[in-house]
């Protein structure tokens, strides 16, 4: 019984610091590529340093800003970014709470 009760404590445990990190330092992580990407770069770019960090891209529309969420984070931390012609006119963080 001891062993169960100190498997289920580590289990807990690991899965408590593995939460913690993804909310304590997803927002510090989206800020920091938000800040990374700059007015002028095309869709491409934006996409494939998007890929790079494992974010995941939603768009529905081409008049719609692209939306880059930390997908570990649910949703919580995201990136918008609005484009004119094809390239970034402008990039906001976004915190969804």
């Amino acid at each position: 019984m001891k062993k169960v009760f100190l498997a289920l404590l580590l289990y807990f445990v690991c899965f408590s610091s593995y939460i913690f990190y993804v909310f304590a330092l997803g927002e510090k992580r989206m800020k920091a590529f938000c800040g990374e990407l700059r007015i002028g770069m095309s869709i491409d770019a934006i996409s494939n340093k998007a890929a790079a960090h494992d974010y995941k891209i939603f768009t529905n529309d081409p008049n719609q800003p692209l939306l880059i969420v930390d997908s570990e984070a649910m949703g919580r931390f995201i990136c918008e970014v609005h484009f004119e012609q094809g390239r970034a006119s402008k990039v906001t963080f976004v915190y969804n709470d």
